[in-house]
């Protein structure tokens, strides 16, 4: 071999192995160090134009693209541009066929030799390229080749590191999840902490896991748990129908992936908005995986979602698929514990449920004084209970297994035959029934029913005996009673000159007492089939009828005068009452009528009636009469009065001063006394005036009529007396005359019984009431004393001498006030003044009265508060 070829395979042996310990260099290594240590070499060994390699994304390594134009580290627009042109180079031709590119910086075309690493180029692409005519030489392919190899192989090396890593942190991760789900049997919490695993694990942002619910009416919803995102978001999707995207999960189909929802054709179906939860999740990268049980049945879901595009690897697929079988497992064995602990709760719960209703029993048994039994007849063997125990003053031992002639014994001698004869039928007929006395161990007995029902064996022989026992003792004594109470009943209706009837729920007639039969001259059996017609008069059948059918049909008690026909022809008027008797329900069970003959009270009545219509139309004349003498006898009294004065008035002028002093003291007092019998007659005249004449109401301005009183009288103006009204004061409807004899005589009061030296000040104010309107009138007086109050309104009721008046001012006031529907009264401290209310009808009272002397009621009358 001449020296250059010499030197040539010596150069080829050195760079083949050069390449072949790359491989030792790249243990460990990552796919970067790989890619940039390969095209060092290749540039060391080869010396090419242009060298390039793609390495793919694996696992959690993104993809890696490299490439050196004339050792010079290409740019990147160079390397995509390049990449791109190569990849698809590779994809259609062979590894022998040669690229020509045209590379920028190159200035003759560059002829590319492209290797793929794996059969498919699964691991990358390697590619060199030269500008020398022919190459790429042997040798380069050689070495082209063995650089592809080791490269190969690094990669796969890097891979199953990179795998076996992977699956320790997954399996470690995986474990972790495994001690957390299985240390936890509660459901509602192992779905949750199966939900927050998934999101620790995966990196995401949000995950949920939905878990189907089937409902008895086989309507299945969704429960669902969230993390990383609010709880609400999921709302919508608590129902499988509005799950559209769920669906390929809970199909069961396997784990579905999403790049990007927003660019995948195979959700262009359903909206993006829809799919990020009304915008308030936004979901680019999803992954959905189902949750299947030990059987195969779907479980329900877990469902991750992330911002981002791309988030969701092979590896995190891996780690959701993972964690949703253990989430199946965990759901499993919570389920198994749920349904245990429902078991187990539901039969304590049948358990305490028996024990309570075995104690009800017990004690209603108790209660009810019922005792049962059972009689082995072929063993002749008595089982009871302590009710029957104590009945037959046996030990609940004893009870247990005494034999049937026991009990006989215990029966009452007198009741013994008999219940041997019906035992006896019993066992051929199969049922039982007896009523008897139990002897007692203090010598008395008690009333029992018997009631049982032989049961036969197979051949057809009576062998079971069971029945109960009823204490009916107490029935008995009541039934004995209701008999006694019904002779009683019988025996003071016979004797009672009422007629006595009893009537039944619905009307039917089922009693008369002997009365009925003396008048009616009626046998007993007509007067069952009774009706009012037989009885009662024509013209008052009608209103009869009508009031018994309300009473019938409602409860009420029946009252009514009607005639009744005699035996005779006669007609007799009767008060019929009747009264219906109803249990605790306050349900109807009989009626119970008394009829009382009031003819003759009723002919009494009529009598007085028309005696008391005659001495009326006597009293209304004698009273006319008197009205006119009263006003006669005023007229004519104050006559002689004003003359009394009139002639004591000259005296006292014209004489004065001759028929000295004291005579002068005796005209002056004939003239006060004068003056106050004037007073006196006029009183007493209004007073008859408004007790006895028709009194017209109408609508009255107070105020109009408080300023008239006040500036017609002297002694109320304000240089006598400081009167203050506060307004508003409403109007009213009373009568104008009698209203202003109130109102004067109150103010007249308010300003005459004040204590000497003191300025009078009155106040007036008002109140407006539904139905009334109340004046008040304050002074500053002498007040009236506690021991007067009843008496204040009487007449002639002077409480004080050292005041003049007639005692007759509050008199006329109090009953002006009653003729016009009102009332007066007061409060009062000696001392501190007097307060009087009058109370006056308001304008469109719903309950008006009329201005004629009818007065007020008895809570009218009461003293105001």
């Amino acid at each position: 071999m001449d020296a250059p070829n010499l030197d040539a395979a010596n150069r080829c042996t050195r760079d083949i192995i050069a390449l072949t310990t790359l491989s030792s260099v790249w243990l460990g290594a990552k796919p970067l160090r790989i890619a940039e240590s390969l095209l060092a070499a290749l540039d060391t060994t080869l010396a090419p134009r242009l060298a390039y390699i793609y390495l793919p994304a694996e696992g959690d390594q993104a993809s890696i693209t490299l490439a050196t134009i004339d050792r010079n580290v290409a740019k990147p627009q160079m390397v995509a541009e390049l990449g791109s042109q190569i990849l698809a180079w590779s994809v259609q031709h062979d590894p022998d066929e040669i690229l020509v590119l045209s590379v920028a910086g190159v200035t003759a075309p560059v002829r590319v030799c492209v290797y793929p690493l794996g059969f498919n180029a699964e691991s990358g692409i390697l590619a060199a390229g030269f500008t020398d005519g022919d190459a790429p030489t042997r040798i380069q392919r050689t070495l082209l080749n063995v650089a592809a190899n080791q490269a190969l192989v690094a990669c796969k090396n890097t891979a199953l590191r990179q795998q076996a890593e992977d699956s320790r942190l997954e399996a470690e991760a995986l474990n972790k999840v495994v001690r957390i789900l299985a240390a936890e049997l509660d459901l509602q919490a192992v779905l949750q902490k199966a939900t927050d695993a998934a999101q620790e694990l995966t990196g995401v942002q949000s995950s949920a896991f939905f878990y189907r619910i089937t409902h008895p009416q086989d309507e299945t919803a969704l429960s669902y748990t969230v993390s990383g995102a609010p709880r609400d978001v999921f709302e919508k999707f608590a129902h499988l129908r509005s799950a559209e995207f769920f669906d390929p999960a809970f199909a069961g189909a396997g784990p579905f992936r999403i790049a990007d929802v927003l660019a995948d054709s195979s959700v262009a179906r359903i909206s993006p908005h829809h799919l990020m939860a009304g915008g308030l999740l936004p979901v680019r990268s999803y992954l959905a995986v189902p949750v299947l049980s030990r059987t195969g049945e779907l479980l329900g879901g877990l469902f991750l979602g992330h911002p981002q595009p791309g988030i969701f690897t092979n590896r995190a697929e891996r780690l959701a698929v993972g964690l949703a079988a253990q989430a199946a497992i965990a759901i499993d064995n919570a389920s198994l514990y749920s349904q245990a602990q429902k078991e187990i709760a539901d039969r304590k719960r049948v358990e305490k449920t028996l024990r309570e209703t075995q104690a009800r029993l017990d004690a209603t048994l108790t209660a009810a004084e019922i005792a049962t039994w059972t009689w082995d007849i072929q063993k002749n063997r008595m089982v009871a209970d302590k009710n029957s125990a104590q009945l037959f003053s046996l030990t609940p031992e004893e009870a247990r297994g005494e034999r049937i002639e026991t009990y006989i014994k215990a029966i009452h001698p007198e009741d013994r035959p008999g219940v041997e004869k019906s035992v006896a039928r019993a066992l051929e007929k199969g049922t039982y029934e007896m009523e008897y006395r139990i002897l007692q161990s203090d010598g008395s007995s008690r009333w029992v029913v018997a009631r049982g029902k032989v049961e036969y064996d197979e051949a057809g022989r009576p062998a079971q005996f069971p029945g109960v026992i009823i204490d009916i003792t107490e029935r008995r004594k009541a039934e004995e009673k209701l008999r006694q109470s019904e002779e009683r009943f019988r025996f003071m209706a016979e004797s009672m000159p009422l007629k006595i009837f009893t009537v039944l729920c619905y009307g039917g007639a089922d009693y008369f007492n002997r009365q009925w039969v003396e008048f009616t001259g009626l046998p007993l059996e007509q007067l069952q089939n009774w009706s009012w017609s037989q009885f009662v008069h024509a013209d008052d059948l009608a209103e009869n009828i009508l009031r018994w059918k309300h009473s019938i049909q409602t409860g009420d008690s029946f009252q009514i005068e009607h005639r009744f026909r005699r035996k005779d022809g006669v007609y007799r008027w009767h008060l019929t009452r009747a009264q219906a008797m109803c249990d605790a329900d306050g349900k109807v069970l009989m009626w119970i009528g008394a009829s009382t003959d009031i003819d003759d009270q009723k002919q009494w009545s009529e009598n007085l009636e028309r005696a008391v219509q005659e001495r009326t139309v006597c009293l209304k004349e004698t009273i006319g009469e008197l009205e006119g003498f009263s006003y006669s006898i005023s007229h004519d009294l104050r006559a002689p009065l004003r003359s009394m004065k009139t002639f004591a008035e000259i005296l006292a002028e014209e004489c004065g001063e001759e028929i000295g002093p004291e005579a002068r003291d005796y005209i002056r007092r004939i003239i006060t006394s004068a003056n106050r019998m004037d007073r006196l007659i006029q009183d007493v005249l209004n007073y008859s005036r408004i007790a006895n004449s028709e009194l017209r109401l109408e609508t009255i301005n107070l105020r109009e009529l408080l300023d008239g009183i006040v500036e017609s009288y002297p002694n109320l103006r304000p240089s006598r007396v400081q009167i203050t009204i506060k307004e508003p004061i409403p109007l009213v409807r009373a009568n104008q005359a009698a209203v202003t004899q109130c109102l004067s005589n109150l103010l007249g009061n308010a300003v005459k019984f004040v204590t000497e030296g003191v300025y009078p000040q009155v106040h007036i104010w008002a109140e407006q009431h539904p139905d009334c309107v109340k004046v008040f009138i304050k002074d500053n007086g002498i007040g009236i004393p506690p021991d007067a109050r009843e008496r204040i309104f009487g007449i002639f009721q002077r409480l004080n001498p050292k005041y003049e008046g007639t005692g007759i001012g509050l008199a006329i006031v109090k009953k002006a006030a009653e003729r016009m529907g009102g009332r007066v009264g007061f409060e009062s401290q000696p001392g501190t003044g007097t307060t009087f209310c009058l109370e006056l009808q308001a304008i469109g009272s719903s309950n008006p009265t009329k201005g004629n002397g009818t007065g007020i009621t008895e809570a009218q009358k009461s003293r105001l508060a």
